[in-house]
């Protein structure tokens, strides 16, 4: 349903609520739609890797 940039959008707002969020809700979105891929940039851009 979702084009190639949003796909990009959705994993990278995930992979920041998860970094920051104690609930798992947002792992569990990375873990079924991206493998349990997190968005290394929106790592990179809060200091986390």
């Amino acid at each position: 349903l979702l084009g190639e940039t949003d796909a990009a959008k959705v994993c990278s707002s995930m992979t920041l609520f998860d970094a920051l969020s104690p609930h798992d809700i947002f792992r569990q979105v990375l873990d079924r739609y991206y493998r349990g891929m997190l968005d290394q940039q929106t790592l990179y851009s809060i200091g986390l890797i």
